[in-house]
């Protein structure tokens, strides 16, 4: 019997999105820098604008990056490196695994009935 397995392609903009996002938290830009403006990080990812704004739209719904009309674009103040982009599941031992062992204790146990 074969199986297949199901690949799913990541569209450019999430791309984009994901490696900005990965800047950030390096520490290549800081909370409250400006990013580059859009015709710039197009010229770098070799796309075109639509597809960067995609990108920042993205970052921008997850609350990384907020735009200023006129201004630019910039990291957000109280992004916290705990985040997670809105389509990654990380369940909360993968996510807290550097900081050592997660246990659970059963303090009590009871059972309760509706009324």
């Amino acid at each position: 019997m074969m199986t297949l397995k199901k690949e799913v392609a990541m569209a450019q903009y999430q791309s984009i999105a994901n490696d900005i996002r990965n800047q950030i938290i390096r520490g290549d830009y800081q909370q409250g820098d400006q990013l580059p403006i859009q015709t710039e990080l197009a010229t770098q990812y070799a796309t075109s604008r639509v597809t960067i704004q995609k990108a920042l739209d993205l970052l921008q719904i997850e609350g990384v990056i907020y735009g200023k009309k006129g201004v630019g674009t910039f990291v957000t103040e109280q992004f916290s490196l705990y985040d997670n982009a809105v389509q990654d599941y990380m369940g909360l031992t993968k996510h807290y695994a550097q900081l050592g062992t997660i246990e659970s204790k059963l303090i009590s146990f009871e059972v309760r009935f509706p009324r």
